[in-house]
């Protein structure tokens, strides 16, 4: 059984940079949470995209009760305004993650959407490129910095 954990661990540890990261959240000493940053690969470059803990904290509040303040379509398009900044063309993209995602540490629900689109077309042997967008409740798109050139 050690052997098998640690050729799982072994692998796991061995996934290519181009993998896209989860989200990372950032900390400054003795303030808390800074913000949420993703990191994502698109045509050659690293990206990161960034929602700064006061962006989403300014935002309405949301409970599961209650209609969304920011409809899952206006979501889509807000992306797809973003990801045209950085494509030529993106009627050859789908949105294939759209999720909710609650900030933590806050007394009041503070929510946020986080949209991810990838080609339609994708071969299997190669790893895709990938947008990846946070949006406040209150429509605010994150910060998207190239990491690499």
């Amino acid at each position: 059984m050690g052997i098998w954990s640690s050729s799982i661990l072994s692998f796991a540890q061995s996934l290519p940079s181009t993998v896209p990261l989860a989200a990372q959240e950032k900390f400054a000493a003795g303030h808390g949470l800074l913000g949420i940053s993703w990191q994502f690969d698109l045509s050659g470059k690293k990206y990161a995209a960034q929602l700064s803990r006061e962006q989403i904290a300014s935002a309405p509040d949301w409970n599961s009760t209650s209609p969304l303040p920011l409809t899952l379509a206006k979501a889509e398009e807000l992306a797809r305004a973003e990801l045209r900044k950085r494509v030529v063309d993106d009627s050859n993209w789908e949105v294939t993650e759209l999720g909710l995602h609650r900030l933590r540490g806050e007394v009041r629900p503070k929510w946020y959407f986080l949209v991810q689109l990838m080609q339609k077309k994708r071969e299997s042997s190669v790893i895709p490129d990938v947008f990846i967008l946070p949006i406040t409740f209150a429509g605010e798109t994150g910060k998207i910095n190239v990491i690499t050139p």
